[in-house]
């Protein structure tokens, strides 16, 4: 089979996956995927993909038109994007005949377990301790408990000879990119020293089986690492995904798989106060030098002002806090429309939930995930998401942030720091 770009029924899907730690984790239902319809019947996500399962692999890895290997890669992709979706019933239906070597009531067809290639079958087995790992502390096949059963699984897909065909470095690479965001947390920061050795190996999953465990029975209040465990299984899964769409015949760009998109993220930020920390900690990070460039050049570009996206309020939470800082106001009101206002104390605010360069007239401008692009004029950039504000006064109504520090503290110095990591600009 000649290799394919992914088609667009895949990579729609791509975006959605996400891995919630719910406090009480669903059980799995151990039921073939036709009952599984009935009973997600409404529930589905609202993609082409999930509208008919089987019919999407046959149509996708056809048998008669593939070595086996590569459908089984396919089928293991499937399962992938089904678990990011949080269909956990249905990745375990597709997985279990290329994992286990006994005929299962609720599998999508008989084992063909003896069949399967050991790099493949590595790649099924880890992913059926995901399917565990998500099933918790409820207890399923075996009377055991998720977490045990997922443990079971790391050790069958870290057994020889598959194992060497695992992606441990990736895993390593992208676990340790994502703890540099969260490096200010104490707690993140004791499990990342703990857990994450370069030196070994092999990449151990049931460190994040006890990441997850630990969030969800121990610290559920800690906010912080629970959305730490929740983007690491993430980064996990879209790993594992750039390995098994190569293999079932695809090319891409790794970043196609990789890259988090932030406009079907799920998490919520849910409370008044969490929107004014949002605004706080993106207005501590404009620095004397910004306020200056912003001052004489008319915008500015903020680096990593978005280093936890979320959903819409946050992101609104934090264009305001720059507004109010670089318009030097102690409120700000969100502007439907730009151009109808009178006030000449207007910002517009672009973040790049992407990392691309930009066309500016005048040269390049580089990008990524998380920055931001503040000016006085319009941003014509359609790749950008864009809120534009003015400032108000502490009584005006419909104000979008209040900066309770307004007039309460100087200008925060530049550091030599900054400047050499690229942070200023």
């Amino acid at each position: 089979m000649k290799a394919l770009e992914l088609p667009p029924i895949l990579s729609a899907a791509l975006p959605g996956i996400r891995w919630p730690l719910e406090m009480e984790a669903p059980p799995l239902h151990f039921r073939s995927l036709d009952e599984m319809k009935q009973i997600r019947s409404g529930k589905l996500p609202d993609l082409e993909l999930f509208r008919d399962v089987p019919g999407s692999l046959d149509s996708f890895f056809p048998l008669h038109e593939m070595k086996t290997e590569t459908r089984h890669f396919g089928t293991i992709s499937i399962a992938l994007i089904l678990l990011g979706h949080g269909l956990t019933d249905e990745c375990h239906d597709l997985i279990t005949p290329l994992s286990w070597p006994n005929d299962i009531h609720f599998a999508h067809g008989p084992s063909i377990y003896h069949e399967v290639l050991p790099s493949a079958r590595a790649y099924a087995s880890y992913v059926h301790s995901l399917v565990h790992r998500k099933e918790a502390f409820h207890h399923g096949e075996f009377g055991l408990m998720g977490f045990q059963n997922a443990n079971y699984w790391s050790n069958a897909a870290n057994s020889p000879p598959g194992v060497n065909n695992l992606p441990h470095t990736d895993l390593h690479r992208e676990i340790s990119s994502l703890a540099g965001e969260f490096a200010d947390h104490e707690p993140v920061k004791i499990w990342c020293s703990t857990n994450l050795d370069d030196t070994s190996p092999i990449f151990d999953a049931r460190m994040l089986h006890q990441l997850c465990a630990n969030v969800q029975k121990q610290n559920p209040r800690d906010s912080v690492m629970r959305n730490f465990a929740e983007r690491a299984v993430e980064s996990e899964i879209r790993v594992l995904l750039t390995k098994t769409l190569r293999n079932a015949g695809f090319v891409f760009q790794d970043s196609v798989v990789l890259q988090r998109h932030t406009d079907s993220c799920i998490v919520e930020v849910s409370t008044e106060a969490d929107l004014v920390n949002i605004a706080l900690s993106a207005s501590r990070k404009v620095s004397s030098a910004h306020l200056d460039q912003f001052r004489s050049q008319g915008s500015v570009i903020l680096r990593g002002i978005l280093n936890c996206p979320v959903n819409k309020s946050s992101a609104i939470a934090a264009a305001a806090g720059l507004a109010c800082r670089l318009l030097d106001s102690p409120g700000c009101k969100l502007m439907t429309d730009a151009n109808g206002s009178h006030n000449e104390d207007v910002v517009e605010v672009g973040f790049s939930f992407t990392e691309q360069t930009l066309d500016v007239g005048n040269g390049a401008l580089y990008l990524r995930d998380g920055d931001a692009w503040v000016s006085e004029k319009n941003i014509n950039h359609p790749s950008l998401t864009k809120y534009s504000f003015e400032a108000a006064s502490k009584e005006s109504p419909d104000l979008a942030f209040l900066n309770p520090l307004h007039g309460a503290r100087g200008e925060t110095p530049t550091t030599v720091a900054q400047w050499s990591k690229g942070t200023i600009f």
